[in-house]
């Protein structure tokens, strides 16, 4: 148990660590640069599988992803 407990400490500290390192929001380019999937691809997956203003928002001319799901979307990329 005291193993189990001394894990959980050092996963929650590298969670930390990375929540501090990576901004909270990303750019769609960003998106694109990685998976390669053209901007309408992301927007048209952002509109179909995420919330608008909580997983995604528009700041002026650019499209905004949350940090989680800017990972889901790394994690898939153009794998459709």
């Amino acid at each position: 148990m005291l193993l189990n407990n001394k894990l959980q400490l050092i996963i929650n500290e590298y969670k930390e660590i990375i929540d501090t390192l990576l901004p909270d929001e990303f750019p769609i380019s960003y998106i694109c640069k990685k998976t390669g999937m053209t901007r309408q691809g992301v927007r048209a997956k952002l509109i179909t599988n995420y919330e608008p203003g909580d997983d995604f928002y528009k700041r002026g001319n650019a499209i905004y992803i949350s940090k989680r799901v800017t990972f889901q979307l790394l994690k898939i990329g153009g794998n459709d």
